[in-house]
């Protein structure tokens, strides 16, 4: 990768709250507009059986270099293994879409570098491993 000069940093999209994909359509001429080099998303996207849909779209509309996380919302409906297998599947099948928590450290400049690693915490319930133990027994948010 060269070295990129503009950062987006999108996160908590939860786009399947989304109600057209027009929507996702305007959020993505926004961020073009902007003349991002890299796009970084910091989870929250969508739901475990929508957020590979929704980063092939945000690839798909935004063409440029998109490297993701998960939050706790991407494996909501899903067990954590299966949502790490499909990220990684989608981001090894993909022209731009880049799984950050598999990817290593990866070079920005001679002195700055993105790691990454998937977040799984509610905020309002605080630690969730101590209140609820493994997290695929975690409730939805209702």
């Amino acid at each position: 990768m060269t070295h990129p000069k503009r950062i987006a940093w999108l996160t908590d999209l939860h786009l399947e709250l989304v109600s057209s994909y027009s929507q996702i359509q305007k959020l993505c001429k926004r961020i073009k507009i902007e003349k991002p080099d890299v796009i970084l998303i910091g989870g929250d996207t969508g739901t475990a059986d929508s957020f590979a849909d929704y980063l092939e779209d945000l690839e798909h509309l935004i063409n440029k270099p998109i490297y993701f996380v998960l939050g706790n919302h991407d494996f909501y409906g899903s067990s954590i293994e299966s949502v790490k297998t499909e990220a990684q599947r989608l981001s090894g099948g993909s022209k731009h879409l880049r799984y950050l928590t598999r990817c290593g450290v990866v070079g920005l400049t001679s002195s700055t570098a993105l790691v990454g690693h998937d977040g799984w915490a509610d905020g309002r319930l605080g630690s969730a491993e101590k209140k609820y133990g493994r997290a695929e027994r975690l409730p939805l948010d209702r």
